[in-house]
C-alpha cells in the first residue's frame, strides 16, 4: 500500500494536524480536538446564560423608556362641550356658594316609616339566597332596621360635623362638603384633593378618612372637597337626557 504519509501531499490538512502515519500523534490530535469541542460547548452554555440575563434586562430597559416617555407626555383630555341639565331653557348659573345644614323634618321621617310599614313582600324561591334577585328574608330584616332601630337624628349630627355647601353647575344644584385643614405652621404644604364616590355610594364613604387627610404629616396636608354626584345624596338630578360619565366628570372639575 506504500507509505500513507505521502497522502499529506494530496490533501490540504490543517497545520496542527499530525501526519497520518503517526498513530500516537493522531490520537493526541483527536484528544486536543475533543478538548476544544468541550470548551466550545461550555462557551455556548455560558453564552446562553448570558442571553437569558441580557434579554430580560434589555426588555426591562425598553419598557422603562416607553413608560417614562408615556408618563412624561401630557395626556390629551377629551373635548367636552358645555351642557345644560336643568329645567327648561339654558340660563346663567348661580355660581355663589351657599352653606347648608342637613336637616330633615319629623314629617318626612314619619312618612318614610309609614311607607315601610306598608311594604308588600313577595315569596322568593326556596334556598335561592340572592341568586334570583334580592332575598326577601333579608329585605324584611332591612325594613325592620329602618323602621325600628335606625336613628336619623344621630346620623344628622355626624353629617353636620363638617361644612356643607351647594352651587349650581350647568343648571342643577350640586352638594359638596368642604374641609379646610387647620394649619398654623408656615412650612406645611396644603394640597387640594377631590374625593368622588362611585355608584352606588355617597360622600359619606370618605368621612372616616377626613381626620387622616386633614392632619399634617411629613410636611403635607390636604384640603378636601367631597361632592355628591348628580342624583345622589343631596345633589339635584339631571332634568335632561344624555348626562354621562364625561359630563359628570367635567362638572366635578368646575368645583
Amino acid at each position: 500500500m506504500g507509505n500513507m504519509c505521502s497522502v499529506e501531499e494530496e490533501f490540504h490538512f490543517s497545520e496542527d494536524m499530525p501526519p497520518l502515519c503517526s498513530n500516537v500523534a493522531n490520537w493526541q490530535w483527536l484528544a486536543n480536538g475533543a478538548e476544544k469541542m468541550m470548551t466550545t460547548q461550555e462557551i455556548m452554555k455560558r453564552g446562553l446564560c448570558c442571553c437569558c440575563l441580557v434579554i430580560p434586562i434589555a426588555v426591562s430597559i425598553v419598557i422603562a423608556l416607553v413608560l417614562t416617555g408615556f408618563l412624561d407626555d401630557d395626556p390629551n383630555p377629551p373635548e367636552i362641550q358645555d351642557g345644560w341639565w336643568g329645567k327648561g331653557e339654558k340660563t346663567e348659573d348661580d355660581l355663589s356658594l351657599k352653606g347648608i345644614k342637613i336637616m330633615v323634618t319629623d314629617s318626612i321621617i314619619d312618612d318614610l316609616k309609614e311607607r315601610l310599614s306598608k311594604t308588600r313582600y313577595f315569596d322568593s324561591l326556596e334556598d335561592a339566597n340572592f341568586n334570583y334577585g334580592f332575598s326577601v328574608d333579608y329585605m324584611k330584616e332591612v325594613v325592620k332596621y329602618w323602621s325600628e332601630k335606625y336613628d336619623w337624628r344621630k346620623a344628622e349630627l355626624e353629617l353636620n360635623e363638617y361644612k356643607h355647601y351647594k352651587t349650581q353647575i350647568e343648571g342643577i344644584f350640586i352638594h359638596f362638603v368642604h374641609i379646610k385643614p387647620d394649619v398654623k405652621e408656615q412650612d406645611i404644604v396644603v394640597r387640594p384633593l377631590l374625593l368622588v364616590h362611585g355608584w352606588p355610594g355617597s360622600f359619606y364613604e370618605f368621612y372616616k378618612m377626613i381626620p387622616l387627610l386633614t392632619k399634617p404629616q411629613n410636611g403635607l396636608v390636604f384640603e378636601l372637597v367631597l361632592p355628591s354626584i348628580p342624583g345622589y345624596g343631596f345633589s339635584e338630578a339631571s332634568h335632561k337626557q344624555g348626562e354621562h360619565v364625561k359630563s359628570v366628570t367635567r362638572g366635578r372639575n368646575c368645583q
